[in-house]
């Protein structure tokens, strides 16, 4: 059984997503067997974490709320929050600043999953800042 594959797993794994459950994969690695002749039998070989890197795009949700908060120098800070929901995979997003401070001297990200209520890791590839001046 291999984690990633479409005809033995897929369907279990549309299961529990839409039931919005937890799918649990122990793919960490021992040291048991370490420093004996063959591995004393064990064999690791599934426990490979990529095969399941597809799934968390197939399967993954990219509901999420963004607050951006621009502080100016000597300033309050200001926060600026929308919500975005359905999006794909590597989503491209736009936000508005209305009333922006011209200058900002700290930009902070927050990210919040609408689906789990909580902080999430996020990668930003690139962040653009321009004025409509």
């Amino acid at each position: 059984y291999y984690p990633n594959d479409r005809e033995v797993a897929y369907d279990l794994y549309e299961a529990i997503a839409e039931e919005n459950c937890i799918a649990l994969f122990h793919t960490g690695q021992t040291g048991i067997g370490a420093g004996m002749k063959g591995g004393r039998g064990l064999r690791l070989a599934l426990s490979n974490p990529m095969l399941l890197d597809g799934l968390a795009a197939d399967f993954g949700t990219m509901d999420f709320a963004l607050t951006v908060t621009l502080t100016p120098p000597g300033g309050a800070p200001v926060d600026y929050e929308q919500e975005f929901r359905g999006l794909d995979p590597d989503p491209h997003i736009t936000m508005p600043f209305p009333d922006a401070p011209p200058l900002v001297s700290s930009l902070t990200l927050a990210i919040r999953d609408l689906n789990a209520g909580e902080d999430v890791k996020i990668h930003v590839r690139e962040l653009g800042v321009t004025s409509d001046e």
